[in-house]
């Protein structure tokens, strides 16, 4: 029997990508069920917590969920092949980013790949926000891997509910506030995939450049 306490929406960029990447090969994942809840019947809290580090310079990226494709700089993309602007899908006009957040998507025009980038205000609404929730999510079973790493000073993890990286496809989480974070997909590079995981990092970092930056 499930109970009331919820856990992380799969809002890495892959729960977007089936509706950003249109044409592409990309799998759109299933989601998360509720688990069973803490001992002390608290939500989102993991006994592991000390594990996730706080974030100690928080950005806010309030102005760029009406235009999340502004995160990623198009000369960055240019640079990874994606040469075509982002399709962007905000809350205003689609119900699955109403519900998780924001995302924009960029394709690779016959190539079947795609990189999608989605801010997580829908778990931050929640109250199971932040690399945090994510963690915790992973403990629950929701996730099948968590690899704690870092962008640009950021507490960040590679971090999804199947490891396809072997298969060229790649995701992960960059904690900006200690109840928000940002999601990077990268793949399917079957060709190549140990480019996947390289590729999202290097569009969290430009992410977190932009935010640095203001808006």
């Amino acid at each position: 029997m499930t109970s009331a306490r919820h856990v992380p929406r799969v809002t890495a960029a892959v729960l977007l990508a089936g509706l950003l990447a249109s044409g592409c090969a990309t799998e759109e994942p299933g989601t998360p069920t509720p688990s069973s809840p803490t001992s002390n019947g608290e939500s989102g809290t993991s006994a592991a917590g000390a594990d996730v580090p706080p974030v100690a310079n928080p950005l806010d990226a309030s102005a760029y969920l009406d235009r999340p494709c502004d995160l990623v700089p198009q000369n960055v993309m240019d640079g990874l092949s994606y040469t075509e602007p982002g399709n962007a899908l905000t809350a205003e006009e689609n119900s699955t980013a109403a519900l998780s957040g924001p995302g924009c998507g960029w394709n690779v025009r016959g190539r079947g790949q795609s990189v999608v980038v989605g801010i997580q205000t829908g778990n931050q609404q929640d109250g199971i926000g932040g690399l945090q929730g994510i963690y915790d999510a992973y403990q629950d079973g929701q996730f099948e891997y968590y690899e704690p790493t870092t962008v640009g000073d950021y507490p960040a993890a590679f971090s999804d509910i199947s490891d396809k990286r072997d298969r060229g496809s790649c995701a992960m989480y960059v904690g900006i506030a200690d109840d928000l974070t940002y999601s990077v997909y990268a793949g399917p590079y079957t060709d190549d995939p140990d480019e996947a995981c390289p590729v999202a990092e290097q569009v969290a970092g430009a992410v977190i450049d932009t935010l640095k930056g203001g808006a």
